[in-house]
């Protein structure tokens, strides 16, 4: 019927309080209520009709008067909180202590009626009650003969408050009064039982940081413990799982980015493909069907082949090595790497080839350069850097490569003097496969992975990889390694000194 905790805990306040009083009543006004008022309201009252009523008897058989009577009655009164009233047997008053002496006693049998009770069922004094007035009755018989009856009577020194009339009403009140202290008291105490409702809706609605401040060192304060440790626990559980999900998300778009862009590149290689081996093709047939009957003919063809063939091994070795990159197989030495002896490498390589295309291939180098890493990957790095700036810088341009150290970090730069590219192909210039050949001011002849294995390796280092161009103006890429100086070796390869490899 009551659900709520609170009005369970008021009820079983007020019942409680009700059920006490209503107790008590019944011990006061039953029969254990008797016996307890008798000790101090009445009990002496039937003693004193017996006896009063046995000196009486004794007295009206040696014919005394009314007068006497009524003198001996009242010396009997006398001091005591007692009154006596004498009625004879036509229930007349006869003597009245109550009264002034020589007053009228009242004469009416019916009003005279009204000061006597019937004796108790053995013919024992009786004691009545009226209201606060107690009362005693004796009858007084003389040799047989029935005379009246003495009744004793006096005031009860209870209370008015413990008459029906006002002790109801009063606990009626008192009931009313603990009524509302119990819901005071209820709602004080249930404070912190709100307060771990709030909490958990709160929690039930997504806020996870809700925790209860109750004083320890008693039961809603255990409970309230218990609920935020459990609130900590499934916090720390959400935030987890909230990680765990994000990972998830993460790789799954990486997943999906692998798998478009495996897709892009098969895509990407297909079309690279097709150009060559529709050069590679042709060239066969003129050979095969005699078109190319003279010697120029089929040396140009030849030459074709071999130039497409080249393209080709050069696509498929980078192919492998960018799957070996994604892979985790392609070998990477962790060694102390001079910049000097890399630019002198690689200068030797590619010096013959700009000298071939008109083009100056000069260096810039500070000294004692060096960081740790892999030699051969990063000599292919700068090959593919040069061999870029080289097939898109006209004759007469300048190739540059310079390093230094900046910031804690070494600075290597490939530049040239090229048509540049346009800015929007610089957000995608280190992609697989993509090329800005129309911004460009030459043909191709690469196959789009040169510069994607230029970032791929160079992240491998640990390091970053930056182009900057503007159309007609050239290109300069620039890569960012940790510098290896605190390791303590010398650069005693070259002076650093920028000197020019080739006649303008």
């Amino acid at each position: 019927m009551f659900r709520s905790f609170r009005t369970q805990l008021v009820v079983s306040f007020f019942l409680v309080i009700l059920v006490t009083p209503l107790l008590f009543i019944s011990l006061f006004y039953g029969p254990f209520g008797r016996y307890l008022r008798s000790g101090n309201t009445g009990s002496s009252l039937p003693y004193h009709a017996r006896v009063i009523g046995n000196l009486l008897q004794e007295v009206l058989a040696t014919g005394t008067s009314v007068d006497d009577l009524d003198h001996l009655l009242r010396m009997a009164a006398k001091g005591t909180p007692y009154r006596f009233v004498l009625i004879d047997r036509d229930r007349q008053v006869m003597v009245d202590t109550g009264v002034a002496p020589g007053s009228a006693l009242p004469t009416n049998p019916a009003r005279a009626a009204e000061y006597g009770r019937p004796l108790a069922p053995d013919g024992r004094p009786a004691m009545h009650r009226d209201g606060r007035l107690l009362r005693a009755a004796a009858s007084i018989d003389v040799e047989g003969e029935h005379i009246g009856v003495l009744l004793v009577s006096r005031y009860s020194q209870r209370p008015s408050y413990f008459s029906p009339s006002t002790f109801i009403p009063r606990i009626i009140l008192g009931l009313v009064i603990a009524g509302i202290l119990g819901l005071a008291l209820s709602r004080r105490l249930l404070r912190p039982v709100d307060a771990l409702t709030r909490a958990a809706e709160a929690m039930a609605g997504g806020d996870l940081s809700q925790r209860v401040t109750v004083p320890p060192h008693s039961e809603l304060g255990r409970l309230s413990e218990r609920f935020n440790h459990m609130a900590d626990r499934i916090e720390e559980l959400v935030s987890r799982l909230s990680g765990e999900h994000e990972r998830l998300q993460m790789a799954h778009a990486r997943l999906a980015e692998s798998e478009r862009r495996q897709r892009e590149l098969i895509a990407d290689v297909s079309h690279e493909l097709r150009t060559p081996l529709a050069v590679i093709r042709s060239s066969v047939d003129a050979l095969v069907d005699g078109v190319a009957d003279d010697g120029e003919r089929q040396r140009r063809c030849l030459r074709a082949i071999e130039e497409e063939t080249t393209a080709l091994s050069r696509l498929v070795e980078d192919l492998l090595t960018l799957s070996r990159i994604d892979s985790g197989q392609l070998p990477m030495r962790h060694e102390p790497v001079s910049v000097a002896a890399l630019f002198e490498r690689s200068i030797h390589r590619f010096l013959p080839e700009a000298e071939a295309h008109g083009i100056v291939l000069e260096s810039s180098l500070a000294e004692g350069l060096f960081f740790m890493g892999d030699e051969e990957r990063m000599a292919q790095v700068l090959g593919n850097l040069l061999d870029n700036a080289i097939r898109h810088t006209p004759a007469g341009g300048r190739v540059r490569l310079e390093a230094a150290r900046e910031a804690e970090r070494i600075r290597i730069r490939v530049s040239d003097t090229g048509c540049g590219i346009a800015p929007e192909h610089l957000p995608r210039l280190f992609d697989r496969l993509y090329r800005a050949e129309r911004s460009r001011c030459k043909g191709s002849g690469g196959s789009g992975l040169g510069l994607a294995i230029v970032h791929e390796i160079v992240d491998a280092h640990g390091g970053t990889v930056e182009a900057e161009s503007e159309p007609d103006k050239g290109m300069s890429v620039t890569i960012y390694l940790a510098d290896g100086a605190a390791l303590g070796f010398r650069d005693k390869e070259m002076d650093g000194a920028g000197r020019p490899h080739a006649r303008s």
